[in-house]
């Protein structure tokens, strides 16, 4: 190989790993449009969570919620309902599109446990 084509190669390589390196985000960013919240119900009751989720439209919210008894929640207004489980972590996810406050209701036994709030970009 002659000089020129080593030189050639090598700088090849360095932009490659350059714009790699420009183009990944640092490990300390977060992801803003998902919101992940952890709740824990008890009985029929909220025991450990915040009761009001606040939000912007478009973002993705990330609910896991533990439960000690089988039911549902139900995201009103979106028509999502996580099925509970004994003492089992459970998980939705929701792009929230849609503006305004939401309930997120306990069935059956129809008790309010919070509100989600999605505010207007």
């Amino acid at each position: 190989m002659n000089s020129k084509m080593v030189y050639s190669l090598t700088t090849f390589v360095i932009a490659v790993y350059a714009i790699a390196f420009l183009r990944s985000p640092p490990a300390n960013v977060r992801d803003d449009t998902i919101n992940s919240v952890n709740w824990q119900i008890v009985g029929d009751q909220l025991a450990a969570g915040p009761q009001l989720i606040k939000q912007v439209q478009g973002q993705t919210l990330h609910l896991i919620v533990q439960s000690t008894r089988v039911g549902q929640l139900q995201l009103q207004g979106y028509d999502e309902t996580l099925q509970l489980t004994e003492n089992t972590p459970q998980e939705l996810t929701v792009r929230l599109d849609l503006s305004g406050r939401f309930r997120l209701i306990l069935l059956p036994q129809e008790q309010v446990l919070g509100i989600v709030e999605v505010s207007s970009k």
